[in-house]
C-alpha cells in the first residue's frame, strides 16, 4: 500500500472515530468530561470542532445535551456543519442501552 493510501485510511479512521465520540455525548451528555479529556478541542474536520464548540455551550449553560440544543447552540453555523441531518447522523452506530 503506498503512503497516499495509507495516509486516507488513518484520516477515515479519525473521522470515524470524531463522528463517535460526537455520537457518544449526544447520546449520554455525562461523557462530555470523559471525551473532552481526551480530545480537549483538537478536531480534524472542521465541523466537528464547531459541534463540539456547540456542545460545550450547552454544557456550560448547564442544559441537557440532546439534538435539540446542540442544533440550537449551533445557530448559523448548523449549515457549515451539514445540516441537522448530519448531527442526527453522528448517533447512528453508537450503542445505547435499552433501560
Amino acid at each position: 500500500m503506498s503512503l497516499p493510501e495509507r495516509v486516507e485510511r488513518v484520516l477515515e479512521a479519525a473521522i470515524e472515530a470524531e463522528r463517535a465520540a460526537l455520537g457518544a455525548v449526544l447520546v449520554d451528555g455525562r461523557r462530555y468530561d470523559d471525551v473532552a479529556a481526551i480530545v480537549g478541542s483538537d478536531w480534524y474536520r472542521h465541523a466537528h470542532g464547531l459541534i463540539w464548540a456547540a456542545i460545550g455551550r450547552v454544557v456550560a449553560a448547564g442544559d441537557p445535551v440532546d439534538l435539540l440544543t446542540v442544533k440550537a447552540a449551533l445557530g448559523a453555523d448548523l449549515a457549515e456543519v451539514g445540516g441537522a441531518g448530519y448531527v442526527a447522523g453522528l448517533l447512528d452506530g453508537v450503542p445505547r442501552s435499552a433501560n
